[in-house]
């Protein structure tokens, strides 16, 4: 199968809300990752809710309590919901692994935790996550990192190739993945990756290891592939950008908006939807008011550099 090159729904005057990631399936340009607001994100107009197989029970109850008010509520927003999951790829890059970031090594095998078992499992952990959340399908789902040994990556791409093929998924892709490691991945894979999100911030200052520097984005356009950012504040990369980045705050001023979204349309307005987490309302109500505004090329090039 091939994948269709990323285009924009061209009805929003200021820029596109939805992008097309794979035939038929159309992505929130704008997403909420984990968050005790996912029902207030929707009621506002929120569209994308993301999540993880490896994110624990919480995680699954603060989403599922979302999805069932919803459901009682009998809201047309339910079916208008894009929600994207991930699966690891276990056995995680371990501890004394000195080829990723210090955080990473950490925070993966810890990940894997009752996760273990590969791709004969697979299907059974999407499906049992499914039902925890009382959902038919996952409209993504995206292999979490790359695997500590290459054959194992592959075949767990495979079995996810079959879950696509099942329609237990809609689409399918990878996450953390940096540019040569993802284009190995689609030399040998049968269907492209739809999606490759990482941290990614202006300036770049997100973990070139695990895809957060602009050779991985190139690499993503190059051989149509979405780049979604996480992370866009920089909590999750080597830099907090909301915190004395000067170029971001002349920016922000010279626009009358907040750091904050001046960093989302920053990465929007690049083609590149986002993943956001926030527990302030403000927050979450002015991030999703990025659409109506738009950024210079003056501003595009130096928050580029910032």
């Amino acid at each position: 199968m091939t994948m269709a090159a990323p285009s924009f729904d061209p009805a929003p005057s200021f820029g596109p809300k939805i992008i097309r990631i794979a035939p038929n399936v159309w992505m929130p340009m704008l997403s909420m990752g984990v968050s005790t607001l996912r029902m207030e994100f929707v009621q506002l107009g929120g569209r994308g809710l993301d999540t993880g197989v490896d994110y624990g029970e919480w995680e699954h109850k603060n989403l599922r309590q979302t999805l069932n008010k919803l459901k009682r509520m009998k809201s047309s927003d339910l079916a208008n919901l894009f929600v994207t999951s991930k699966i690891p790829c276990c056995p995680a890059t371990p501890e004394g692994d000195g080829s990723l970031g210090k955080r990473w090594r950490g925070i993966w095998p810890k990940m894997c935790i009752g996760l273990d078992g590969g791709p004969e499992r697979l299907h059974m952990y999407v499906q049992r996550s499914l039902r925890r959340l009382g959902l038919a399908h996952f409209d993504l789902l995206l292999l979490h990192w790359p695997c500590l040994k290459w054959n194992h990556t592959i075949s767990m791409w495979r079995a996810m190739e079959r879950l696509l093929q099942k329609r237990v998924v809609r689409s399918i892709g990878v996450s953390n993945f940096d540019a040569k490691t993802l284009e190995q991945l689609v030399h040998m894979a049968a269907i492209k990756p739809a999606v490759n999100q990482c941290g990614l911030t202006v300036g770049f200052h997100g973990y070139p290891e695990v895809g957060g520097d602009k050779a991985t984005l190139d690499k993503c356009r190059e051989l149509n592939i979405t780049y979604q950012a996480y992370g866009p504040h920089g909590l999750t990369t080597k830099m907090d950008v909301l915190s004395g980045n000067r170029v971001l705050g002349a920016v922000s001023a010279r626009c009358g908006r907040s750091a904050s979204e001046v960093a989302l349309r920053w990465a929007m307005q690049e083609w590149t939807p986002v993943v956001f987490s926030s527990n302030n309302y403000s927050h979450v109500r002015a991030n999703l008011g990025v659409f109506d505004f738009e950024l210079s090329r003056e501003d595009m090039r130096q928050l580029e550099n910032a």
